[in-house]
C-alpha cells in the first residue's frame, strides 16, 4: 500500500511541491517551465531550418508530443484535468518516459548538422 502522507518532493508533479514551498521552488518552476517553452521554439526552429520532409516531420512530431505532454501534465498540477500519468518532459520521474524522450530529442538536435542537399539524415542521394 502507498503512503498517504507522501512529502511533495517524492511525487511525480514538480509543480505541485512549489505551491506550499518557499520563494526559491517557486522561481525554479518558472524557469523550468521557461526553459520547456525554449526547447519546443528550438524544436520550431529547426523545423523551419530543415531542407529535407523527414526532419521537418521528425521536429513536428517531437514538438507535438513534448508540447502535449507539458500541457496535460500542467493542467493536471493546477487541477484544470483529472489526473493521468503522463509526466513532464526531462523533469519527471518516469524511466521509460525519460528515455524515450531522450532518443526523441537526439534526431531533432543532428537535424541542423544535415542540412546539404546530397546528405540527407538516414539516406544519401546518389550523383
Amino acid at each position: 500500500l502507498m503512503s498517504r502522507n507522501r512529502s511533495a518532493a517524492k511525487t511525480n508533479e514538480p509543480f505541485r511541491m512549489t505551491k506550499k514551498s518557499g520563494f526559491f521552488l517557486r522561481k525554479s518552476s518558472s524557469i523550468w517551465a521557461v526553459a520547456l517553452a525554449v526547447l519546443c521554439l528550438k524544436l520550431l526552429s529547426n523545423a523551419s531550418a530543415s531542407q529535407d520532409l523527414l526532419g521537418k516531420m521528425i521536429c513536428i512530431g517531437v514538438f507535438a508530443m513534448m508540447t502535449f505532454h507539458c500541457i496535460i501534465n500542467i493542467g493536471v498540477v493546477v487541477s484544470a484535468i483529472p489526473v493521468i500519468g503522463i509526466t513532464l518532459p526531462f523533469i519527471s520521474t518516469g524511466g521509460t518516459s525519460m528515455i524515450m524522450m531522450y532518443a526523441s530529442i537526439g534526431p531533432v538536435l543532428s537535424i541542423p548538422t544535415h542540412k546539404e542537399k546530397k546528405r540527407h539524415m538516414f539516406y544519401e542521394e546518389k550523383d
